[in-house]
């Protein structure tokens, strides 16, 4: 876990990723690469004016100085948890301690996180979706387009990482490779609990056979059935993570494409849209 990417928008929102990504650089000594991408003026006029691209000078300019006060704000961010934190600030590779660096671009930010994300072993966002950030639909599509795993930052701060760890298992290949991204967590856990909702009679022996195999790898495992509930499989998830008091949680993220749109499964949604809990998520 040594090449972290993290997009700021220069909103408020941000430092729940970046302080989520940088107990992450200090758990693995990795590297995060902060990107601050900007949406090009005339793409934002034709969305406005719905293709016509008439404004005022004013209404240019005003664009223009709200564009350069995000990138200044994302940038102060950084350099405020590098200098608090201790991080140093460096373009090309040095391992053995925390380090950031930062790059700015034009374009479209979702497109961007898809392309970089694919060159980093894990990429960490915000949940609160600000204006010139990313939407719900837009996580998704990157989750299942980037093929690396997502760490999802929760609203509430967190102390610790990954000392406490669940495991949302069902019997699928999305779950299985998310239990393959999180391997990193799992070797520093203290303790790891698998949560199995019961859908189906042959869950819990594949669930009791995850158990088995990961206390083999010296994890102190162990296997939570749940039952479904009224509100659903989310919740049920969720209420025994925040119950067993979990610092992380780890699920397979579930959709395909139809007629060139992402549809994102139920439980993925979801963990998308609200979770207390930091989600590490891999399609």
């Amino acid at each position: 876990m040594k090449t972290i990417l993290v997009p700021l928008s220069g909103a408020a929102s941000d430092r729940s990723s970046l302080e989520l990504a940088s107990r992450v650089a200090r758990v693995f000594s990795s590297h995060i690469n902060v990107v601050h991408v900007q949406r090009n003026i005339v793409e934002q006029v034709a969305t406005m004016t719905m293709g016509a691209g008439a404004i005022s000078q004013e209404v240019w300019d005003t664009l223009a100085a709200e564009s350069r006060s995000r990138e200044t704000n994302a940038r102060k961010q950084l350099d405020e948890l590098c200098s608090k934190e201790g991080f140093a600030l460096l373009m090309e590779p040095s391992f053995g301690a925390p380090t950031a660096s930062w790059q700015s671009f034009d374009g479209v930010l979702k497109n961007t996180l898809i392309r970089l994300g694919r060159f980093c072993d894990l990429l960490v966002v915000g949940r609160e979706a600000p204006l010139y950030g990313l939407d719900i639909d837009s996580l998704g599509e990157i989750l299942l387009q980037c093929g690396r795993p997502m760490l999802i930052a929760s609203s509430e701060r967190r102390e610790l990482l990954c000392e406490s760890v669940a495991i949302a298992w069902k019997d699928t290949a999305q779950s299985a490779h998310a239990l393959t991204a999180a391997q990193p967590f799992l070797a520093k856990a203290k303790k790891v609990f698998v949560l199995q909702v019961q859908e189906e009679p042959s869950a819990d022996f594949s669930a009791q056979e995850l158990v088995r195999q990961l206390r083999w790898g010296n994890c102190d495992a162990e296997l939570h059935s749940l039952k479904p509930t009224q509100g659903g499989t989310t919740r049920a998830l969720v209420t025994a993570a925040l119950s067993l008091d979990v610092d992380l949680l780890v699920a397979g993220g579930y959709g395909h494409s139809r007629a060139r749109e992402f549809i994102l499964g139920g439980v993925t949604r979801e963990l998308l849209e609200d979770c207390p809990l930091p989600v590490l998520m891999t399609h």
